[in-house]
């Protein structure tokens, strides 16, 4: 089971499935004590089996705020005159301020978690991919990863090609975000093919590619396995996530 840190939750299973909690502190070895709201503004909290909690990714949050929104905006109609719908819209609007105030710190304080110990990682991709790129580098740095993306690290008056090249000599792993946008820029087949020769005669530079949507794979990566955002993009994050940490426990191990 994956060790969780106190903070942000989303419960997998069970009849709270797919909600949006603070996992504030543990009641057994096996249950969490869990807020649906920030503490200091709700009364109540819920024990919620361990195995059922897991680290949520943007996608997670900006889901459960739509479906939210949805659901207090149809409740709201409703409420009038009714106590137990106006309970249940109090409560509900409480987990959807507290999952805004989430995401939120995801996009705007995830640069205070990285860790120096942490591997570098650089994306490439086309800017026309950006919003899911975006959420998948800020969900990387806030499990610790130093990740560089260009509208992050590349600052009015700076050299584009100097700071791309800077940004891909000092990182340990290319991410390669391919759909049809990526395959066809020119910039980005600069990035991964430098990046290819060295990983196959230095292994100095990891690539892993993400497909992002049903497009023409460049033929020096179809022997390449990738992690797969099509369906899923949970499935296809903490593929990427996985593929990451493997390499780097293999790489801590003392050579026999």
């Amino acid at each position: 089971m994956e060790e969780l840190e106190f903070g942000e939750v989303i419960i997998t299973t069970g009849r709270h499935k797919g909600r949006i909690g603070c996992y504030d502190d543990d009641d057994t070895e096996k249950t969490a004590i869990v807020y649906f709201g920030n503490i200091t503004s709700v009364s109540g909290y819920f024990l919620i089996r361990k195995s059922y909690l897991r680290y949520p990714t943007i996608d997670d949050i900006a889901t459960r705020i739509r479906d939210l929104e949805q659901i207090t905006s149809e409740l709201s109609f409703q409420a009038t005159g009714s106590r137990p719908t106006t309970e249940k819209l109090i409560r509900l609007l409480r987990e959807l301020d507290y999952a805004k105030e989430a995401l939120w710190d995801r996009y705007n304080t995830g640069i205070t978690s990285v860790s120096p110990n942490k591997p570098h990682i650089f994306s490439s991709h086309s800017s026309k991919d950006k919003p899911i790129v975006r959420k998948i580098v800020h969900d990387l740095k806030n499990l610790g990863f130093n990740c560089w993306l260009d509208e992050i690290d590349i600052a009015p008056g700076d050299s584009i090609v100097e700071k791309i090249q800077e940004g891909i000599e000092k990182s340990s792993y290319l991410v390669l975000f391919l759909s049809k946008n990526s395959v066809e820029s020119e910039w980005v087949k600069r990035e991964w093919n430098s990046r290819l020769s060295e990983q196959i005669e230095q292994k100095k530079v990891k690539i892993i590619p993400a497909l992002l949507e049903d497009c023409k794979i460049p033929y020096l990566l179809r022997d390449i396995k990738y992690c797969d955002f099509r369906e899923d993009y949970n499935t296809g994050f903490y593929s990427l996530k996985l593929a990451i940490e493997t390499r780097e426990k293999a790489l801590e191990e003392p050579e026999e």
